[in-house]
């Protein structure tokens, strides 16, 4: 494939690409910094390195999640000839497994999963009837199943002393809770082991427990790893594990959308003295990184002092004011986005166009008002969707994370979607750092958008939206619509 499209790099960014091959390196950077942009010329550099017959070491561009490695994958391919291998942590680590004959007879996901975890629910319940944790939802259990296996915590001793760093759960748990919790991880651990099945969150503690006898060719010399801060902790210790020679991390704490909770010394990655920061945004208006300034200001790591927390530079580069709808209900919402789009593909037909919704149901939901609307739009979930060319792109909070579009279209910032419902049963700091987590899904949205941003608060309206400056944006109408 020819080139398409030069990259000019900052000299911060040349920085990062240009730093010695053989050692690990941090790249600290905000939303919009150039981070991807950054691992994909540094992965090309060393594979350019490697041709040169400098070295004869493999490379490989790790993601979180599907949406992200088929950016990256397409960014490379835009801009240089040759391809840039990229995977997902799964991807690599189910490589892995089987070149070792450790795959399990299939791997639960989804409803599967939740269905295992009920049961385990309902079997654990007849030992302690009436206890309340068993009124949580399916999601409390399951989210408490992934932050244990994310910070390996495979027995109870280790569970009963463990800090609850990064669960961000609103429920409060109690030194007695975690043995009734623990019952139910063991009863689902052991529904899943009779049936010869692993769940994705497995894959990492399942290699830990082998590190040492992974083959050679299966390791990996340069490893680049984009958006590290969503990586679970026993994530991060395979990729310590497995790298040969150099890690390159790319990571904004303040754009942490996931439940994680680790340090760098903690996963066993040395980055003392080798850091590089990226606080200039090269995507976004001076008008919509206000807008988002304005919220984070709200979140805990913004005021805390943390060292984690880079500042933002304003960018010299400006565009209209953000647009803030407030329709009366949902229904009323679905109609209000396609009179948006209509109006926006009018005025940028080769533009690229992100809508953001909180779940897969309300994508579907989208693309159903569309189609009767004669709207064309693609979805952009794990590996679907071109992400660079033009038209309209549906996505959801989780999967935007480290894209960008022209104009973005957020939706649902309504109370019960953003945030969601919270359980009465609240601890004051686990209820702050899971706010804290729901926030930045809205500023993450926000950060996509490179020329214009619109913003639909159908009522109840988020209290996130009340977090905003109102003197950094316009309430909706027709003539606000066109000026974005």
């Amino acid at each position: 494939m020819a080139k398409s499209n030069t990259i000019t790099l900052t000299e911060k960014q040349k920085e990062c690409v240009e730093y010695t091959p053989d050692q690990h390196l941090l790249v600290r950077g905000i939303a919009g910094s150039g981070k991807s942009t950054v691992l994909i010329e540094r992965a090309r550099r060393l594979m350019r390195l490697r041709t040169l017959g400098s070295s004869t070491h493999s490379v490989l561009v790790l993601t979180y999640n599907k949406a992200l490695a088929n950016y990256m994958a397409q960014l490379g391919q835009k801009t240089g000839t040759d391809p840039i291998p990229v995977k997902t942590f799964h991807s690599m680590a189910w490589s892995i497994l089987a070149s070792m004959n450790l795959c399990p007879n299939d791997v639960v996901s989804g409803r599967e999963r939740l269905r295992v975890i009920e049961q385990a629910v309902k079997d654990v319940s007849r030992k302690h009837p009436g206890h309340r944790l068993f009124a949580q939802p399916l999601e409390f259990w399951d989210e408490e199943i992934t932050w244990m296996k994310g910070r390996s915590i495979l027995d109870f001793d280790t569970y009963s002393r463990a800090e609850r760093t990064g669960r961000g759960t609103s429920v409060r748990v109690t030194t007695e809770d975690r043995r009734v919790i623990f019952d139910v991880f063991e009863r689902y651990q052991r529904a899943l082991k009779r049936e010869g099945w692993m769940d994705h969150d497995d894959f990492a503690n399942v290699l830990m427990e082998h590190i040492d006898e992974i083959p050679e060719d299966q390791r990996i010399d340069h490893l680049l790893i984009d958006e590290a801060q969503d990586l679970h902790e026993s994530q991060l210790c395979v990729c310590a594990g497995i790298c040969n020679v150099a890690l390159t991390i790319a990571a904004d704490k303040a754009q942490n959308i996931y439940r994680t909770g680790f340090t760098w010394r903690s996963v066993g990655i040395d980055i003392r003295g080798r850091s590089k920061v990226l606080d200039n945004t090269h995507r976004s208006t001076r008008e919509i990184v206000r807008l988002a300034m304005s919220l984070q200001r709200h979140d805990p790591i913004a005021s805390s002092k943390d060292e984690e927390f880079i500042p933002t530079a304003l960018p010299a580069r400006a565009g209209p004011l953000p647009v803030l709808f407030s329709p009366a209900t949902a229904d009323d919402e679905l109609d209000l986005i396609a009179t948006l789009l209509r109006e926006l593909r009018r005025m940028a037909p080769a533009s690229s166009i992100g809508v953001i919704a909180r779940s897969h149901q309300r994508i579907r939901e989208i693309e159903l008002c569309l189609r009767r609307s004669n709207i064309e739009s693609e979805t952009v979930l794990k590996d679907q969707g071109d992400v660079l060319s033009p038209g309209v792109k549906l996505t959801t909070f989780h999967s935007a994370k480290g894209l960008e579009f022209d104009h973005v279209i957020v939706t649902g910032l309504s109370e019960g979607i953003l945030p969601e419902n919270e359980p009465l049963d609240s601890a004051e700091e686990d209820l702050k750092e899971w706010l804290a987590v729901e926030r930045r899904l809205l500023y993450v949205a926000t950060t996509r958008a490179k020329t214009s941003l619109i913003l639909i608060a159908p009522r109840p309206r988020s209290r996130f939206v009340d977090e905003l400056d109102s003197s950094l944006y316009e309430d909706g109408g027709l003539c606000a619509v066109q000026r974005a």
